[in-house]
This record gives C-alpha cells, sequence and structure tokens, in this order.
C-alpha cells in the first residue's frame, strides 16, 4: 500500500491555499462556504520539492504555481480559472492509489471580481450599461451647466443634448432604432450647421431654437425643392428636439409655415402607381437567378423578400431554425386572419420597431425555399455570408442587386418592390379583383376582408397602412354601392 500524506502537510497547504485564494478571488472566509466549489488534482512542479499530490477546489495565481490536472480529464488545465471552465467527461476519474478519503480539505473558487484590463464592468444583472454618474466631466447636464449660453461650441451643446434625450422615444415611453438615433444626430448638426454659416443666424445656440430660425430654413429647403416627405421628416426631429430643450408644441404643422395651399401641405401617404416589379416588366425569376449567379446569398435574401414579403434588412437578419412554427404557437390575430394555414413563419430580426410578425407558409414554393435556406444556413446563423457584420452584408446586398440593374435609375424598380408584389398579389387572389393602383375600377366585395388580410401579412395593425401598397379604397366604389346611388 502507498504511504499517505505526510503529518501536517494538509494542513500547511491548506493555509497556503486559503491565503492565496483569499488574495486571488477577494472574497472572505465567512463567504466561501456559500460558494460552488470545483475539485483539482494537483502535481507539485520541480520548483516545489518536499509535496506530494493532493486535491484542491481552486485554481491559483502565483509566481511558482501548481501544474493542474481536472479530476474528470486528468490533463494539465494551467493556472488560470478560464482554463477550468468546461469540464469533459472523456476519461475516467484518475486518482493516486493512496488517496482513500474524497479530498483534505475545501477552498471555494469564485467568479472573478476585477474585470479584465481595458473593459467596462457591465451592470449586476444586465441589462443597459450605467449612465454617467451625476456631474461627472462627460454628464450631460454638467457639459451644458459649464457651457455659457450662446457660446461659439454649439457643436457640443448639441451633442449634450443628443446624449441626454436621442434614445427616448418622441411620444412614447420606448426607445428608439439605432437608424432613427443616427438620422437624428446627422439631421440636427447638418441643421445648426447650416443655420450659422448661411443665414443671419450665425451665434444661435441650440438651446435658443425659434420659429424664426425654422422659418428662415424652410425658405432654403424649397429653394431647394426637397421632397413633401422629407420637410416632413425635417420637421418631426425638429419638433421632437423642441421637446427635449424644454419647448414642446413650439414647432408647428407644415401647412403653418408653407401656407395651406401649398403641396408641401399635406403628405399623401396612398400609392398612385404599382411599385411591384412585374408593374415595371422584370422577370422577377429570371433577375433573381442573375443575383443568384452572382453572389448565393444575397439570391437567398431577394428569394425570401419575394416570397415572404421581407424588407431587405429583415431577409439579412432573418434566421430559420426555429422560425417556423405551428398554427396554436403563432400570433392569435395572425392566426386568426389565415384560418386556413397550419404553418407560419415567425420573423423577429430587423423587423420594423422590433414588432414580430407571423407569415403564413401557404405554398409548396415557399416550403422549398424554406428547405434550400435550412440547407444552407448553419443553425442559429443568420441568411448572409459568414463573418460579415451587419453593416458589411448590407453594402453587399445593394451593391449586387444594383450590379443586375435593380434601381430607379436603371430598371426603375428597387428590392422594396418586391414586398408591393406580395402584397398586391396575395390582396388580389382574397378578393378577387385587382387592388386600386392595379386598375381596378369598382371596388370588390371582399375588399376590406382582403385588406385586413394583407395588414397582417404586413406587419401593420392598421387597416389604413394598407393604402400605402393597394391604394385608397375611397377612389374605387363596391358594385353594391354604386348600384343604389342616385347620381
Amino acid at each position: 500500500m502507498s504511504p499517505g500524506p505526510e503529518p501536517g502537510m494538509a494542513s500547511a497547504v491548506h493555509r497556503d491555499v486559503a491565503a492565496r485564494t483569499a488574495r486571488c478571488t477577494g472574497v472572505p472566509a465567512r463567504k466561501r462556504a456559500r460558494s460552488a466549489m470545483r475539485s483539482f488534482f494537483y502535481a507539485p512542479t520541480s520548483g516545489q520539492p518536499g509535496r506530494k499530490p493532493g486535491r484542491i477546489d481552486v485554481a491559483l495565481r502565483s509566481p511558482t504555481p501548481m501544474a493542474l490536472l481536472d479530476l474528470e480529464t486528468t490533463a494539465h488545465v494551467g493556472t488560470s480559472t478560464r482554463g477550468c471552465a468546461v469540464p469533459s467527461t472523456s476519461h475516467p476519474v484518475q486518482r493516486p492509489p493512496w488517496l482513500k478519503r474524497p479530498l483534505f480539505w475545501s477552498c471555494n473558487m469564485t467568479v472573478k471580481q476585477v474585470p479584465r484590463a481595458g473593459t467596462v464592468p457591465g451592470p449586476d444583472g444586465g441589462g443597459h450599461a450605467r449612465r454617467h454618474a451625476a456631474g461627472s466631466a462627460r454628464d450631460p447636464d454638467a457639459i451644458l451647466a459649464r457651457l455659457p449660453m450662446g457660446t461659439r461650441d454649439y457643436v457640443r451643446v448639441l451633442g449634450a443634448i443628443l446624449l441626454k434625450h436621442n434614445h427616448e422615444h418622441s411620444a412614447k415611453h420606448k426607445g428608439v432604432s439605432f437608424k432613427t438615433m443616427r438620422d437624428r444626430e446627422r439631421f440636427l448638426v447638418s441643421f445648426f450647421r447650416e443655420l450659422r454659416r448661411t443665414t443671419q443666424y450665425r451665434r444661435v445656440d441650440p438651446r435658443q431654437l425659434a420659429n424664426r430660425h425654422i422659418e428662415a430654413m424652410l425658405e432654403r429647403w424649397l429653394a431647394r425643392k426637397l421632397a413633401t416627405a422629407t420637410i416632413h421628416n425635417y420637421l418631426s426631429f425638429l419638433r421632437t428636439f423642441a421637446g427635449w430643450i424644454g419647448k414642446p408644441g413650439m414647432v408647428r404643422e407644415p401647412q403653418h409655415y408653407v401656407g395651406s395651399e401649398s403641396q408641401h401641405a399635406h403628405r399623401s401617404q396612398v400609392a398612385t402607381r404599382d411599385h411591384s416589379w412585374s408593374a415595371h416588366e422584370v422577370d422577377i425569376a429570371s433577375k433573381i437567378a442573375e443575383i443568384a449567379a452572382l453572389d448565393s446569398w444575397v439570391g437567398l435574401q431577394v428569394e425570401l423578400c419575394a416570397a415572404f414579403g421581407m424588407r431587405g434588412k429583415e431577409a439579412r437578419h432573418f434566421r430559420l431554425h426555429g422560425a417556423v412554427i405551428a398554427r396554436e404557437a403563432a400570433n392569435p390575430r395572425d392566426a386568426t386572419a389565415f384560418p386556413e394555414c397550419n404553418a407560419f413563419l415567425r420573423i423577429v430580426h430587423g423587423t420594423k420597431g422590433g414588432r414580430p410578425r407571423d407569415v403564413p407558409i401557404r405554398t409548396d414554393a415557399q416550403r422549398e425555399l424554406l428547405e434550400r435556406v435550412a440547407a444552407s444556413v448553419a443553425p442559429g446563423m443568420y441568411v448572409g455570408r459568414p463573418g460579415m457584420t451587419a453593416q458589411q452584408s448590407q453594402s453587399r446586398f445593394y451593391y449586387v442587386i444594383r450590379k443586375c440593374g435593380i434601381s430607379k435609375k436603371q430598371l426603375g424598380v428597387v428590392a422594396h418592390g418586391l414586398r408591393h408584389q406580395h402584397v398586391n398579389d396575395a390582396f388580389e387572389a382574397d378578393a378577387g379583383a385587382p387592388s386600386p393602383v392595379r386598375g381596378a375600377t369598382s371596388r370588390a366585395a371582399g375588399d376590406e376582408a382582403a385588406r385586413q388580410r394583407a395588414a397582417r401579412l404586413l406587419g401593420h395593425n392598421r387597416l389604413q397602412v394598407t393604402s400605402c401598397y393597394l391604394g385608397s379604397p375611397s377612389t374605387t366604389r363596391c358594385p353594391a354601392e354604386a348600384a343604389n346611388d342616385p347620381t
């Protein structure tokens, strides 16, 4: 029988281990008993004569480290706790023949308390990063307090206001997307730069924004012949900014600035022409094949846009595995709108406002496409070239489709036209008649029901949104209404 450990060896090493553990983890002795433990078998290195193998529950860091062996793998792990994170059961437990008891002493290995150098520690329990402490150098209120009204450093004033409010929704108690924050930032910086450089208000502070400044800039926008939608978006950004600086309600409606008779007074959100690819005589199948020949990943993304009415961003961020769900698991509104469907495709990533929607799977072509996507994409991954960032994937997507002629200047269509194509085709199949933008002269009897289903396909709750794709139902009348009309 092999000799056991020398007398007093266990207690001496135990004190050494406990002291080093306290220095490494910073955990008081009274708390170590409540923490999880990991057992390791150590073999003394050549620089530690007189010590015999033993078993400890912590990986040490010291100038003369011990060579650690995991009890389950018998492989050298090293002195870092990160090397012992994932146990393996590929080999049986190896113990020296003289070791009879399960362990000689116990020490605790807890989570490292000090963050890695060069990183910012996250908040307890996850969530968003902590805001800057009040009065600190990066506290926006402290920055604004240091900068007097009318300062020349208007960009810093604007940056402090954006840092404080840019993540907020203009009307609701929720956040906004990164795109919205970026668009606000770019517009506000360019607005005040142009206001100070090209108008008489050369010393205006962003906190002094008034209607006279907006009127001066509107004259320049009208001179540049900006689109009505662009002007309305700019005024919306300014209306939000006015609320941030304590002037809610200052920015009026567009007709107050341009006049009620101006073409820019009202923004029309009703489609007057068909934006789908077929309306511009584009062969969808052959064009997708051309795109796939240039880039197979972009080809799959365009196919998803055509088959399920996805936006380009939704197709690039789409993760198929686990997205096909049964009717019982679908959104009740989507399931009610399509009672004939038993399978739905859940679209979550890249949606507008982060709102998920469940699109019905109704045709064999849709199922065949999903099978090809499943065969091409690794589990848990998105539809796109592996290793690309979201920005790189977006740039590649638009580069390839422009290379194949998909642009307003070349073929007169864009990728979003496939979404118009999908919803117009679905409306025509449900209503039994084409949509108003496709030349309907009378309102079909099933127009409202078909629009309800079209709204669910698009992922919208408001019925009037369908007018942006199908045209206004007020331009056509139901045959029964026309028959009862005395005129």
